[in-house]
């Protein structure tokens, strides 16, 4: 894949992911964002989330609903130099997984 074809996470949301209630990232322009901050703050679920939404249920955590609440979403949107956009949502409720692609 060359460089104008190559694809970027230009925004990444989720909810009620494993110890994650609420994260909006938008990176912009930037080719590293850096994820801080203690222990169990939920780094690793952030990154998680979005392996669970490229990857799917299978990438997923066992267990991926945030304790408490009845379901969870992940949303991704990719886009590259070319303007290609591509918005995909995973979902999960019980023990079911759902996924859209939009572009």
């Amino acid at each position: 894949m060359s460089e104008s074809q190559a694809l970027h996470i230009t925004r990444l949301v989720e909810t009620n992911y494993k110890r994650i209630s609420s994260l909006d990232v938008t990176p912009g322009n930037r080719t590293l964002v850096i994820y801080q901050g203690p222990n169990e703050a939920g780094k690793t679920s952030a990154l998680e989330g979005l392996i669970a939404a490229l990857g799917g249920k299978r990438k997923a955590a066992e267990v991926p609903i945030r304790a408490g609440a009845d379901d969870c979403i992940i949303e991704a949107t990719i886009g590259g130099a070319s303007g290609n956009k591509y918005h995909v949502v995973r979902s999960f409720k019980g023990d079911k997984a759902y996924l859209s692609v939009y572009s």
